[in-house]
């Protein structure tokens, strides 16, 4: 049951560019100097106007005109602030912080008595007074700073008036208002989950299960601790990090309980089987909630089941299984650096036999030698040369699943493969080796498997023209168009300054 959840998982993060919003709009160039709005069907939204722009999640578009004055449009085009009005707009959630080109004359001595006041009431002076606004997305002022009124520049605005301290997250909503010392708000995944700083501890707020009333996580530690990932498949855990103090605080969201970890990374993630890894300059770590990082140097599934490479090539290497010492591999080679594994078994080179695949019992599979040979995927199939003709698809039986050899295979996504002719000529098979398209085409986009608005589809290119087909419709071919085009995750294609939509019309 465990590996078919997995399975369920990986084929719903690794489908790539997929989208079931069909409700986008997006900007195109012609010369690549400006940029006009155009909708999903098309259709021309305005002239081409912006020579920049940056995208509000679901609002609208910050650009920018040939004077590089800012201003702000809607989703559909319609001007919501006039060019010039702010010299800067920068995005922050569904809100914008702005300011305005003044020449700002400070009164010292009040400046002074204000920094003094604040100081007494244990304000943090990151707060500023003067020439910034908070606005939503249709540009409307929320807050301005003044000298009653201080704005944080944090990962989400900061109020503070009149002693008191409001947090405003999304489009400007209120997310909480309160007298303590608030020292700074991050947010992540369009705030789903949110860190808060007060003087003496943290606070992790989960939205994940409802859209009002937030898991409360108080965390006893001081210091400006960010979101580096959150476990959103299996709603289970999450992980901040303070890179100042080197501290990893990683949360368990459905025991409402936290552990810490003393280590200096510059990175932190989740792996496609759902280990917390960890990066410093040089080494991968796994990391095993309420006990310690360890540092992986080859094959591993997780911080129980994995390869520790000696530091002769050829071993022994040491195989780890349920956190004990299985068996150690002698006269072989291993990956010498941290490398996932998705199946219970992987490739290791035999001095002066081949390469072969071992488990994590420590054991030879069986007697099938390869010249060379690659980990499982997620389809749980490997690509292996068997002899000096080519390639080949297995699955873990080491069964051989094409009915030839190839020059070259390449996994291309989903459940499908790229399989390469002598004359470098490519087709395309499915996970049990079944041809799905013939080995006639010689350019293979960079995203050849895609799925959009819930459909599954294969763009593949022969002899200067890109083909589209619909995989859910018995490989249907849709449009075919001179040119190589590139699929762009909105749900249309790209050929130089040449665009169309998923049906094939092309953008005038």
């Amino acid at each position: 049951m465990k590996k078919v959840i997995l399975l369920l998982m990986l084929t719903f993060l690794m489908v790539g560019c997929s989208s079931k919003n069909n409700d986008y709009t997006l900007m195109i160039t012609r010369n690549n100097e400006t940029y006009a709005l155009y909708d999903q069907d098309g259709e021309k939204l305005t002239d081409y106007l912006y020579k920049t722009y940056e995208e509000i999640d679901k609002c609208g578009y910050i650009v920018t005109n040939d004077k590089d004055q800012k201003g702000l449009i809607s989703y559909k085009g319609k001007e919501l602030v006039p060019f010039g009005e702010y010299e800067t707009m920068e995005i922050v959630d569904q809100m914008i912080y702005a300011t305005k080109k003044v020449e700002i004359k400070k009164d010292t001595k009040k400046n002074d008595k204000k920094q003094e006041s604040e100081k007494k009431e244990g304000v943090n002076q990151d707060f500023i007074h003067e020439n910034l606004y908070v606005l939503n997305s249709e540009g409307k002022v929320l807050y301005e700073a003044s000298q009653d009124v201080g704005i944080m520049r944090s990962g989400l605005p900061i109020i503070w008036n009149k002693n008191e301290y409001t947090i405003l997250y999304k489009d400007g909503e209120e997310f909480q208002k309160t007298k303590e010392v608030i020292q700074y708000a991050y947010q992540s995944e369009n705030s789903m989950f949110i860190v808060e700083g007060k003087e003496n501890q943290t606070v992790f707020y989960d939205f994940s299960q409802t859209k009002d009333e937030p898991k409360e996580i108080i965390i006893n530690e001081k210091g400006k601790f960010e979101i580096m990932c959150v476990d959103t498949f299996f709603n289970k855990n999450a992980v901040l990090y303070d890179s100042q103090l080197k501290e990893l605080i990683y949360i368990d969201r459905e025991e409402l309980k936290y552990t810490t970890l003393d280590m200096d990374i510059k990175d932190v993630y989740y792996d496609l089987s759902q280990n917390i890894i960890l990066k410093d300059k040089q080494s991968t770590y796994i990391y095993q909630p309420g006990g310690k990082a360890i540092k992986m140097n080859s094959y591993y599934q997780s911080s129980q089941i994995y390869v520790v490479h000696a530091s002769a090539v050829y071993g022994p290497h040491i195989v780890y299984k349920d956190g004990k010492k299985m068996a150690e591999l002698e006269n072989c080679q291993v990956f010498s650096s941290g490398h996932l594994v998705l199946s219970d078994i992987f490739p290791v080179y035999t001095r002066n036999t081949g390469f072969q695949y071992y488990n994590f019992d420590g054991k030879l599979v069986n007697k099938n030698v390869y010249l060379d040979a690659e980990p499982f995927d997620s389809n749980l199939r490997a690509i292996v040369k068997i002899n000096d003709q080519g390639y080949t698809l297995i699955n873990q039986d080491g069964t051989d699943l094409l009915k030839k050899t190839y020059s070259h295979i390449q996994y291309i996504g989903n459940a499908y493969y790229a399989v390469y002719n002598k004359d470098n000529r490519y087709g395309v098979v499915d996970l049990d080796g079944n041809v799905v398209f013939p080995d006639e085409y010689t350019d293979l986009p960079q995203t050849s498997i895609f799925t959009f608005d819930n459909k599954e589809y294969a763009l593949l290119g022969k002899n200067g023209r890109s083909y589209l087909y619909d995989l859910d419709d018995e490989n249907k071919e849709i449009f075919s168009v001179e040119g190589h085009l590139t699929f762009h995750e909105k749900g249309y294609f790209v050929d130089g300054n040449k665009y169309y939509t998923i049906d094939g019309k092309i953008m005038e």
